[in-house]
């Protein structure tokens, strides 16, 4: 099936879709950036928009930290790129800290890239956190289908927004549970919606 939610484009490899049980949030205001759908099977997938530089933007909201700040903190690209972001925090390990240090500065930054890096996977993390693109995307996969599980989570990041979609599969009746190359299929086939044609009149 061809979907389009959220103001993405994108295919699933199943055709068993509720329409009567699909939900869109938030649903006090008109403009929906999350999205429930519910499969016959008992799959279910949340796929959710998300606006550009949402972390460096959390970050200078709850921590009053500028993007040179975030920058500084979390490395090259990280206030402008979520996906940059995402890949730093991801790749630093303790095995590159400086433990024996001088500087206060620097176990203090290292220290906030450690505590976001403990906190920022999912549940599904736990058996494995894969690259995953396509030709205008980059992200990651979140859980190793291989290994049944209840979730598994891919984000996929790029200048103008990222697209997350969760694979809540505990009630799917498949019986291998959603598989590699499903989730490619929806990862490949991903793109922004064309805009809506609104026309003008004036007076």
């Amino acid at each position: 099936m061809r979907l389009s939610y959220v103001g993405y484009d994108f295919e699933v490899p199943w055709s068993d879709l509720d329409d009567s049980k699909t939900e869109l949030y938030p649903k006090d205001k008109p403009q929906k950036n999350k999205a429930l759908l519910t499969f016959r099977s008992g799959l279910r997938l949340v796929v959710i928009a998300v606006p550009p530089q949402e972390f460096a933007h959390q970050f200078a909201t709850e921590f009053k930290m500028s993007p040179q700040k975030v920058e500084a903190v979390f490395g090259h690209g990280s206030a402008s790129s979520d996906y940059s972001f995402v890949r730093n925090t991801y790749e630093f390990s303790p095995v590159t800290m400086h433990y024996w240090s001088l500087s206060d500065s620097v176990h203090t930054r290292e220290q906030m890239v450690l505590m976001v890096k403990s906190i920022m996977p999912s549940k599904s993390a736990e058996t494995g956190i894969f690259n995953v693109e396509n030709p205008n995307y980059k992200g990651f996969q979140q859980g190793d289908p291989l290994i049944r599980q209840d979730s598994l989570l891919v984000d996929l990041y790029s200048n103008d927004g990222s697209f997350e979609i969760m694979f809540l599969q505990r009630n799917y009746g498949g019986t291998e549970g959603v598989t590699q190359p499903e989730i490619n299929r929806i990862i490949q086939t991903l793109h922004r919606a064309a805009p809506t044609q609104v026309v003008a009149s004036t007076n």
